[in-house]
């Protein structure tokens, strides 16, 4: 079975900064199987040729860290940094304009546009509450559609208040759907960590957590709090998710140094 680095790799920064060859081996087993230290030591090996962890002091220790590298090109998502971001209380708008004859570029844009959580006000109108060119200029060189955007600042929205443009450009119902899912999905309270008896299953634990976790937010843009719709759940979610990460690290500790 192909395993996902990134996937190991997350689990690891997520359970602490510094970490043994037998971690690793121990990590990878809730993945797959390994059938002998020499295999522990190979892992270990290949993600140190590959940069994406270092060693931490004299070479026979076999401890090491996750490069500062690595840990940029994790996939860990961070709700609270896209919250805490002010809102310089401007719209960023952005039209484009293709013809039917261009629908499978029509579409391309849209689904890069959705991708990137922009808010979709009306036909082809989107918006977003931070600077967008950046933004703009991914979308056009991954979808390699020609350059065929407007784009505008709004300082004042008319006619309608902003609650009312938040409400409209994403879809809140769905987005609260999913994070319920989270919040009443039963295998993720703290008991079912603390009946792990291995890092394997700590780790297969882990995987369904943070698949849930995605999930809840995978439509949500994480607008700043000044823009938060009434009855939003994404803070209950990154709370609980934040609660599950203490006991998963504290349960890590205690499989690690029994060596399970």
């Amino acid at each position: 079975m192909k395993v996902d680095y990134a996937e190991v790799l997350s689990f690891l920064f997520e359970m602490g900064e510094v970490f043994s060859r037998r971690d690793c081996g121990l990590i990878l087993a809730g993945f797959r199987p390994l059938p002998s230290e020499r295999a522990r030591y190979q892992f270990a090996r290949r993600l140190e040729r590959q940069k994406w962890i270092e060693p931490v002091g004299p070479e026979p220790d076999g401890r090491y860290r996750i490069t500062a590298a690595t840990v940029r090109r994790l996939p860990v998502l961070r709700p609270e940094e896209s919250w805490g971001r002010a809102w310089d209380g401007k719209w960023r708008i952005v039209s484009y304009d293709l013809p039917e004859s261009r629908r499978r570029e029509r579409q391309l844009l849209w689904r890069a546009l959705r991708a990137r959580k922009l808010g979709l006000l009306q036909r082809s109108v989107w918006i977003w509450p931070h600077p967008v060119e950046p933004v703009l200029e991914s979308v056009l060189e991954s979808t390699g559609v020609p350059e065929c955007f407007v784009g505008f600042e709004a300082k004042r929205v008319f006619l309608c208040t902003v609650a009312e443009v938040v409400t409209t450009a994403w879809d809140w119902k769905e987005i609260a759907r999913r994070q319920r899912v989270y919040l009443e999905q039963t295998d993720l309270r703290d008991g079912s960590l603390r009946q792990c008896q291995d890092v394997a299953a700590l780790v297969r634990q882990a995987r369904v957590e943070s698949s849930a976790f995605q999930s809840a937010f995978s439509l949500d843009p994480l607008l700043p709090r000044a823009l938060w719709p009434e009855d939003y759940l994404g803070p209950e979610v990154e709370r609980r998710h934040e609660a599950w990460r203490t006991v998963a690290r504290r349960r890590w500790s205690e499989l690690s140094r029994e060596g399970c």
